[in-house]
């Protein structure tokens, strides 16, 4: 998809991006795989092995459209549930200046160009920051030793004044599941698993609508399809 910026898009980030923890995004049952399948047992905190901080990749299995050939980086996966970021699926961009000024801050006519991704299709006007761990606020949850995820716009304003993260992507939404619910999608083999590492997550794919990072995924799979 083309990268431009349009001014629906820039009234929609003017409400985005407010603080909210973690904690506060909630576990919704991630819509592209029928809920009602029996789900595997819950595990005892010795037998749970957590995603967090690696790629879902999504399989020919996976029978939502709205996740075809996406990549997802867990952010948390433990007793209570998971959620994840998809990280190759642009959807558009702005301008640092016109992102701040949404938010009645000066951005000094700042141009960089921000790119705006789709991050999942569970609160969808919640705006998310993936980053390196170089940037912490109020609003950042660690994920791993060069991932944190971040929500508010004190990562914006950091970046107007070159103290921002050396990596980031924007996300509208997240990608979450219930307890037990991505078990069962990895048991219907709907995801693979593969590691991840910061100059993966962070490289762009332009022109591809993602497809090239999916393959690029697929290559560090850790079962055969």
């Amino acid at each position: 998809m083309m990268s431009v910026r349009s001014d629906p898009l820039r009234a929609v980030l003017a409400v985005l991006f407010l603080a909210a923890p973690l904690g506060s995004l909630g576990a919704k049952p991630s819509p592209e795989v029928e809920t009602d399948a029996a789900q595997p047992p819950a595990l005892s905190p010795s037998e749970f092995d957590s995603l967090a901080g690696q790629l879902l990749v999504a399989t020919p299995e996976m029978g939502d459209p709205r996740f075809s050939k996406t990549v997802i980086v867990m952010v948390r996966h433990d007793h209570t549930g998971a959620l994840g970021l998809v990280i190759n699926k642009l959807i558009g961009s702005s301008t640092l200046a016109d992102l701040l000024a949404g938010f009645g801050e000066d951005g000094h006519d700042i141009a960089d160009i921000i790119a705006i991704n789709y991050g999942g299709p569970v609160q969808p006007l919640v705006g998310l920051s993936l980053h390196s761990p170089d940037f912490a606020s109020e609003g950042t949850t660690t994920v791993n030793d060069y991932l944190s995820m971040s929500s508010g716009v004190e990562v914006l304003k950091a970046m107007a004044e070159d103290q921002g993260p050396r990596n980031i992507l924007f996300m509208l939404g997240y990608a979450g599941w219930e307890p037990g619910q991505l078990e069962g999608e990895l048991q219907r083999r709907a995801w693979a698993v593969a590691p991840a590492d910061e100059a993966f997550i962070f490289i762009q794919d332009p022109g591809t609508g993602g497809d090239e990072k999916w393959k690029k995924a697929l290559d560090r799979m850790q079962i055969d399809l």
